[in-house]
């Protein structure tokens, strides 16, 4: 097979592999943001934080709600106890009629019936029955208001951790995405310089042909061609490595192909005005409520030293009704407890809430301090960034003029071969580094977006 046949080949190969990825749609940043959002195994981690989070505040509740609490006993007994007893009305009715004559035979009958008791003491059975119902309520309980408070505040320290936890995935998948759109256009920018290669080739041996062109001429040209080829193919290959880093960024099991979006415009607001958005980050925010919780976390230990007020009531049924000689009691009244001394062991708890509180003071101006340097670094970046496209499109204009004066002087005799190929590498050259500015730069302004608190999805396209 000739060379010109291998190029043929080459070309259909590449145009099938670009039909068969047509056919389905290329993903979109709005696409892959929505996906991440939906796979990340991070947020449904982050979910689950979040209800128990919210499982919290019901507990806080039950230190003020009523406890009802149930028991049931049976017991057997064997032998069956009997227990005699005295039959009282019976001595009752033998003596209250008692006079001077009778009264010797009262006592009389007294003494037989303590000796020989005739009655029977419902005491102990041999099947016992017995049922229990206890009520305890905690009417005033000062610790109960402060872990209120505080779990209430951790619902909402979940919710910004897992706005923070989204932000994050986002900015990594943006990153993959872009990452994908650099790869897929230095991709494309390789299979045009194929193509102008394989057709420099074709008229170089159509012109040894003719008797126009040296054979060392065709050979160059086929040479050029082989390097674009392996170019194209590290291209496709550093692109496949991208949609599948971009894919597991998403958490989906592949990428076919990734649209090209327009750039993003930078947050053009004041130094002042990113500051004052970035104060509103999530994280932030979530830093200062943990601040609040330690503050809570000192009153809790303080109501400590404030005695509890409960209520409390019982009920008992038995089959036996026992020295009473009822079935069925119960009971209610209030109690008090105030623990007046533990060893020091409160006083050791507010030492260590102060050192919470310290804690989450200093973190707070950690972070507010490192969120003014990111924002300024990004802020910088972007300004850098700029500047590199600036540069990247000037080198493009001044690589695309050589390489039009070289075309017409070789068309001319007056350059090389050797000449437009190096004008051509320029040209390449040029057209990576514009990939790479822009890649550079739309990762600049990602970075600006999160330190200053912007959505992705809140970044203006440039017109």
């Amino acid at each position: 097979m000739t060379y010109p046949a291998q190029s043929v080949v080459v070309c259909l190969a590449l145009l099938w592999a670009t039909a068969g990825q047509a056919e389905s749609p290329p993903l979109t940043l709005e696409q892959a943001l929505d996906l991440a959002k939906e796979h990340a195994p991070e947020l449904r981690l982050q979910t689950e934080r979040l209800l128990q989070a919210e499982l919290q505040v019901q507990r806080a509740w039950s230190l003020l709600k009523p406890t009802l609490s149930g028991q049931a006993t049976y017991t057997k007994v064997a032998p069956e106890p009997d227990l005699k007893t005295p039959d009282f009305g019976k001595l009752v009715a033998l003596c209250e009629t008692a006079d001077l004559d009778t009264i010797e035979a009262c006592f009389r009958g007294i003494g037989d019936e303590f000796r020989n008791p005739s009655g029977s003491l419902d005491f102990v059975g041999a099947d016992t029955f017995v049922v229990r119902g206890i009520l305890n309520w905690n009417i005033f309980n000062g610790r109960a208001f402060p872990a209120i408070a505080s779990a209430r505040r951790g619902v909402v320290v979940e919710q910004h951790r897992r706005e923070t936890e989204t932000r994050l995935i986002q900015l990594s998948v943006a990153r993959a995405f872009f990452t994908a759109v650099a790869t897929k256009q230095s991709r494309i920018s390789m299979d045009a310089l194929l193509a102008r290669a394989t057709s420099r080739a074709a008229i170089e041996t159509a012109r040894e042909a003719a008797g126009d062109g040296a054979e060392i001429r065709r050979e160059m040209a086929e040479l050029g061609t082989t390097q674009a080829q392996l170019d194209v193919q590290r291209a496709r290959l550093t692109h496949e490595q991208a949609l599948a880093a971009l894919a597991l960024a998403i958490g989906i099991e592949e990428v076919s192909e990734v649209d090209v979006p327009p750039p993003f415009l930078a947050p053009t607001e004041s130094d002042e005005a990113l500051l004052a958005s970035a104060a509103q980050r999530p994280d932030v925010l979530a830093a200062e409520l943990l601040l609040q919780i330690a503050e809570l976390g000192r009153d809790e230990t303080l109501w400590r030293f404030v005695p509890t007020l409960a209520l409390f009531g019982s009920y008992r049924w038995s089959n036996i009704t026992g020295l009473s000689n009822q079935n069925q009691e119960w009971a209610g009244g209030v109690s008090m407890n105030w623990l007046l001394y533990d060893g020091g062991l409160r006083y050791a708890d507010l030492d260590e809430a102060d050192s919470r509180i310290r804690a989450a003071q200093l973190q707070i101006t950690k972070l507010r301090t490192g969120t003014k340097a990111e924002v300024s670094r990004a802020r910088q970046r972007v300004a850098q960034a700029d500047l590199g496209m600036q540069r990247a499109e000037v080198a493009k204009r001044l690589a695309g003029r050589r390489h039009a004066l070289v075309s017409t002087q070789l068309s001319a005799g007056m350059a090389r071969t050797i000449d437009l190929e190096e004008a051509d590498e320029e040209v390449e050259e040029a057209e990576l580094q514009i990939i790479r500015a822009r890649l550079e730069r739309d990762l600049a302004v990602l970075e600006l977006s999160y330190a200053a608190g912007v959505p992705i999805r809140g970044l203006r396209a440039a017109p």
